[in-house]
C-alpha cells in the first residue's frame, strides 16, 4: 500500500469538491415515495389475503353438505 504519510500528501494535494447538501425538498420526496411504496405493498398483501380467504371459503362451501 504505502506509508500513511503518502495518503496524507495525496489528500492534501486533492482538489476540494463542494457538494450540495440534502435539501428539505429531497427529504419530502423520499418520505412520500416510501409512504406510497408502503401503501402499495400493503394493498398487494391485503389483496392476496382476501383472495386466499375467498378461495378457502368457496372450497369449504363446496365440500360442506347442504
Amino acid at each position: 500500500m504505502g506509508e500513511p504519510r503518502d495518503l496524507d500528501e495525496l489528500l492534501a494535494g486533492a482538489h476540494r469538491v463542494d457538494a450540495r447538501p440534502h435539501t428539505v425538498r429531497r427529504g419530502i420526496g423520499l418520505g412520500t415515495t416510501l409512504l406510497v411504496t408502503a401503501v402499495l405493498v400493503a394493498g398487494i398483501v391485503l389483496g392476496i389475503a382476501h383472495g386466499l380467504l375467498l378461495t378457502f371459503v368457496s372450497f369449504l362451501s363446496g365440500i360442506w353438505p347442504s
